[in-house]
Parts: structure tokens; C-alpha cells; sequence
């Protein structure tokens, strides 16, 4: 007689992908800043485009009478750009990306729920920009809390590299969050500017290597 002996599996199993971080993050920032001083936790200039674009945008609607903070748009533009990235380019486990169990499921919010605590990570990429934004001129400051900073002209130059197109984006991010109309309000070409997994045109990376 011959008898077959075995475990009854799932029909499916699931995959799951983790991220390890060998708590290296203080070493990894001690080499960049070693490499590059002042660079601090930024390894990619995408990140400066989202942390400066922040600044202007708080600056713009606070003109407006908007009272939000630099932290929260800046924080609500990287949550955008995330978004974007794992909605429309397919940015799951990609390091540049963060927030795949925080965006997840999330659809038509707006401006005002972007800003909410505990939308978007507890640890944004921002966080680590503060240095470079003022080693690189991008914002002003007595200090270097963020939310005392202040976008300068060539941090304007440099958003406007970026966007290719003199103040459009801008100003197109300012009407959407003054209106409060729903993320799928936003161009397809405003989500590819946001988005980390998409790199700078060569003249704003030109820009920042002359600094």
C-alpha cells in the first residue's frame, strides 16, 4: 500500500513585500553629509522640488488668508506627489515613494484632508530637506525651523525650471486648494511634475549643480 503524506495548502498565497532599514538611516546620513555638506538626508533632487514647492505654496495661500502651515502644505505636496506615484506609475516598494499603506484606498480628497494630521506618514521625506533648502539658497531663514522659512527668488527659479512653464503650476495648485476641489481635478501633467518617480528637466538640474 502506498500512502502520500503532505500539508493541505492555501488555494492562493499572498505576497508580501517588507522593507528592512538595518537602522542605518543616521549612518546613510552621516555619509551624505559627508560626500555633500549640507545635503542631509536628501539623495535625490526630486525632493528638493516638493519641499520648496511647499514653502511657495504656503506663502501664496497665506496671501490668500489661508493659515496653513509650512510643514502641513509641504507635507500635503509630498503626499500628493506619493499619491500620484503609486496610483498612476506604479511606484509600490520603490524607495523614492512613501505612504503605500497610508494612501491606500485613499480617492477624491482635497486640499483641506491632505493637510490633516495623520493623512500622509509620520516621518515625511521633508523632514530631512531643511539643510540642503538653505545650504542650496532655495528658501531664507533666521533658524532653521521649517515653518520659518521663505522661499526665495531663486527657489521661485527653481520651481519654475522644474515646471517648465514661468508660475503656471503654481498657481494652478493655489486655485485647486482655494477652491477645494478634488484630487482627480488635477491635470495629468500637474501628477508628473509631483510624482518622485519622475526626474528634473536638465536645466533645474543645472541650476542646482551651479550651486
Amino acid at each position: 500500500m502506498t500512502m502520500t503524506w503532505g500539508l493541505c495548502g492555501p488555494d492562493h498565497v499572498g505576497s508580501e513585500r517588507r522593507t528592512r532599514t538595518l537602522d542605518i538611516g543616521a549612518a546613510v546620513r552621516e555619509y551624505n553629509e559627508r560626500a555633500v555638506p549640507g545635503m542631509g538626508a536628501v539623495w535625490y533632487a526630486k525632493q528638493l522640488l516638493l519641499a520648496t514647492l511647499g514653502v511657495a505654496l504656503a506663502q501664496a495661500l497665506r496671501r490668500h488668508g489661508m493659515t496653513h502651515s509650512n510643514i502641513a502644505v509641504a507635507n500635503a505636496i509630498e503626499a500628493l506627489g506619493c499619491y500620484f506615484a503609486l496610483t498612476r506609475d506604479n511606484g509600490q516598494g520603490d524607495s523614492r515613494v512613501r505612504g503605500s499603506e497610508k494612501l491606500r484606498g485613499k480617492a477624491g480628497f482635497d486640499f483641506k484632508t491632505l493637510c490633516k494630521p495623520g493623512f500622509y506618514v509620520s516621518q515625511p521625506m521633508r523632514m530631512g530637506s531643511g539643510q540642503a533648502l538653505l545650504a542650496l539658497g532655495l528658501v531664507r531663514a533666521q533658524g532653521e525651523r521649517f515653518n520659518a522659512f521663505a522661499c526665495t527668488d531663486f527657489g521661485g527659479e527653481f520651481i519654475n525650471a522644474c515646471c517648465e512653464d514661468d508660475g503656471v503650476l503654481l498657481e494652478t495648485l493655489v486655485q485647486w486648494a482655494l477652491k477645494g476641489r478634488a484630487v482627480s481635478d488635477l491635470k495629468p501633467g500637474v501628477r508628473q511634475l509631483l510624482s518622485p518617480l519622475h526626474g528634473l528637466p536638465a536645466a533645474a538640474r543645472a541650476l542646482l549643480s551651479r550651486r
